[in-house]
């Protein structure tokens, strides 16, 4: 991982007309320095700057071709309203590269600018908030003919070396409150914390030292839809209530309403998918699976008893994965107290999801008027009681396993053929509108776990699941006589259940459990011989 970075302007360049003492050039020297320290404590990370001193100059297009070879590329700086003081505009602006059809790096700036800009402006403070831009040149710059070339020289260097570029314009000097803020050298350093740790879970980089990240990390979620968000976190709050007698469907609901399904910036930045505070209810508790320092810095709005919102900076926990996100959960909901006496008592073991959640509000666990009812109809829309944990044994139930639920049947498909490729005996059932691809169906739930274990040895991401559904043949359409007995001549079968039709009564029940009939079948096949 290669990054090369640009202070924006040289010697003493751009003074304030708010705050006398302000130079953009010495701000962002500063600033893009403590960006590059940052980055260099990642393994892997090279950072190169586009001037050896604050004193040279050096072009628009030269600086943003010095990326070459580089993963990315950003140029530092602050913006300005005119020549004079401007109070009422202090918003943050990332640029990013324009839409360009022959090159994937301006999809890589864009998704960085979106990332960066409200994070900035959380840190900065800035009410206006932050927004992502681009702007296309009037002409064509690299005279290919193609209208599509960056207006700003550093882009336009960037992008003609294949560089995915960016311009960060932190605020405006032109308003006295943010030229101050850019002033406190403690500022720039927390300011220049948080970019980095942006760009550290987008490239999903690994701290010096620190251990390889385990378990589910939420930015796995960013681009599934909300159905198979479902399907894929539903097993660990059902291990998680096995664990902690807390019911799965609450926790999930929560999960869903606070990190809406994962993708809530705290949840991607920081795998936090509860909003869970760096303190809270003013008491430790036992079983904290949070390393104690890791934290978030972000903007969140509070609703106030008399029904508004107020805006607050507050700090929050960061975990290295999700499952320990729900783990620290569960340990705060059992041990956080208020006084000598269990904040949420009666928690564990509730198995009437309505009483549980009722609770959890009771003991000030959220200030949203109508927390209560908005857990209950997302538990209800997705039936999200399937994934509690049943008392009374496990007698009757099939722990089934499953690799993935699709919208679309053509990818659930290609998911079964990929499966059996790997030797799988796969099969695809639809429930609840949605295609999902199952391999195995066991009454003893170790057996699952021995075949979720060699599944995921393959590079699979799997869970157990008892919920089952209609059997779906691969083909979109029922296959003439004369195609199924060609599939058995060649030892192939397009129902996915089956690697194929099977012989004498094996294929006789298959061919019927499918509509066919056998003997017709087998003229057909008799024919090709």
């Amino acid at each position: 991982m290669k990054i090369c970075i640009d202070a924006g302007h040289y010697g003493k360049y751009n003074r304030s007309p708010a705050v006398a003492a302000y130079y953009e050039s010495d701000m962002v020297w500063k600033l893009h320095l403590l960006q590059k320290k940052y980055l260099e404590q990642y393994e892997g990370v090279t950072v190169i700057t586009t001037r050896p001193n604050q004193a040279t100059d050096k072009g628009l297009f030269e600086r943003g071709a010095c990326s070459a070879g580089c993963d990315l590329f950003i140029s530092d700086h602050s913006n300005a309203v005119g020549n004079g003081v401007n109070e009422s505009v202090d918003y943050v602006a990332v640029y990013h590269l324009v839409d360009d059809t022959t090159t994937k790096v301006d999809d890589i700036s864009k998704e960085i600018a979106e990332r960066l800009a409200p994070v900035i402006a959380e840190v900065m403070g800035a009410s206006q908030g932050g927004r992502t831009v681009t702007r296309k040149s009037d002409g064509d710059r690299n005279g290919d003919g193609i209208m599509n070339d960056n207006y700003y020289g550093v882009l336009h260097g960037a992008r003609m070396v294949n560089t995915p570029g960016l311009i960060l314009e932190h605020s405006f000097h032109t308003n006295t409150k943010m030229t101050n803020w850019l002033l406190n050298d403690a500022n720039l350093d927390k300011l220049a914390k948080a970019e980095v740790e942006v760009l550290a879970a987008y490239f999903g980089l690994k701290k010096k030292g620190e251990a390889t990240k385990t378990g589910l990390q939420a930015t796995d979620l960013k681009n599934l839809s909300d159905e198979q968000v479902i399907a894929k976190v539903g097993a660990l709050f059902t291990a998680d209530q096995e664990k902690t007698g807390i019911l799965a469907s609450v926790s999930f609901a929560q999960f869903i309403l606070e990190s809406g399904y994962g993708k809530s910036e705290l949840a991607q930045n920081a795998n936090n998918c509860f909003g869970m505070k760096k303190s809270l209810s003013g008491n430790t508790w036992g079983g904290s699976s949070w390393d104690g320092s890791s934290i978030y810095t972000k903007q969140t709005k509070e609703q106030n008893p008399d029904g508004t919102y107020e805006t607050i900076t507050a700090d929050f926990r960061k975990y290295p994965c999700v499952e320990d996100s729900i783990a620290d959960h569960s340990a705060y909901l059992l041990g956080a107290k208020n006084g000598s006496e269990l904040r949420y008592a009666g928690l564990k073991g509730c198995t009437d999801y309505k009483k549980a959640i009722q609770i959890i509000k009771d003991g000030g666990y959220a200030t949203s008027l109508t927390y209560v009812e908005k857990l209950c109809s997302i538990i209800e829309k997705w039936n999200l009681t399937q994934y509690d944990v049943k008392s009374g044994g496990d007698t009757d139930v099939m722990y089934r396993v499953q690799v993935g639920a699709y919208s679309k049947k053509e990818n659930a498909d290609n998911q079964v053929k990929k499966l059996k490729s790997d030797g799988f005996d796969t099969y695809l059932i639809q429930v609840d509108g949605l295609y999902k691809v199952q391999v195995g169906a066991y009454s003893v739930k170790t057996n699952a776990e021995n075949m979720i274990a060699k599944l995921k040895a393959k590079g699979y991401d799997c869970f157990i699941t008892t919920k089952g559904g209609q059997a779906v043949s691969e083909a979109s359409k029922k296959k003439s006589v004369e195609e199924i007995a060609k599939e058995i001549y060649h030892g192939q079968c397009s129902d996915s259940r089956w690697d194929t039709w099977g012989n004498g009564d094996t294929r006789v029940e298959r061919l019927t459990a499918v509509g066919y009939d056998a003997d017709e079948v087998q003229k057909a096949v008799n024919a090709l011989f």
